[in-house]
């Protein structure tokens, strides 16, 4: 994917132990403050917080020490505060094609992440299901209840 753009943000900034153990690991890792050129970035927020993300990155980085990706999140979930939530978002494109993305909600200790496509497709089976639902409570109502309900087939109110 030659053409492909993402970024990365974070939405609900996380707290550290220690600020300065944070910042050295990160460096160590390569990921350096407030770099806007591309890759993974963090930024020290007023009150002490962590904001994490970039453009053109994960939530991994390219180790040529083990010549793979690594996963960034257990260097950064080992200086989390056990009281504090990082929720993380993520979206690219090809060509405005392609969309994807995903959500992330990380403590000190657990770590979740959702998709849009996956979100996507349990949305369409709840609004598929929903009308089905609606029809069979209205005809399971009686003729009474039926005209309680504002917009019901058997309704004087109105007609749908």
């Amino acid at each position: 994917m030659a053409n492909y753009y993402s970024f990365m943000v974070t939405e609900k900034s996380f707290q550290v132990e220690n600020s300065e153990a944070f910042e050295e690991e990160m460096r160590k890792l390569g990921i350096v403050p407030d770099n806007w050129d591309g890759g993974l970035t963090f930024v020290k927020e007023m009150d002490g917080s962590y904001w994490v993300g970039g453009y053109d990155c994960d939530l991994s980085i390219w180790s040529e020490e083990k010549g793979d990706y690594i996963d960034v999140v257990p260097f950064i979930q080992k200086h989390m505060r056990s009281d504090t939530i990082w929720v993380v978002k993520h979206v690219g494109h090809e060509k405005l094609c392609y969309v994807t993305g995903w959500t992330g909600v990380i403590t000190k200790h657990r770590c979740k992440y959702g998709d849009l496509d996956r979100l996507a497709r349990g949305l369409e089976k709840r609004i598929l299901l929903q009308p089905k639902r609606t029809i069979m409570l209205l005809q399971q109502q009686t003729p009474q209840q039926a005209e309680s309900i504002p917009n019901s087939k058997n309704s004087v109110r109105g007609k749908w």
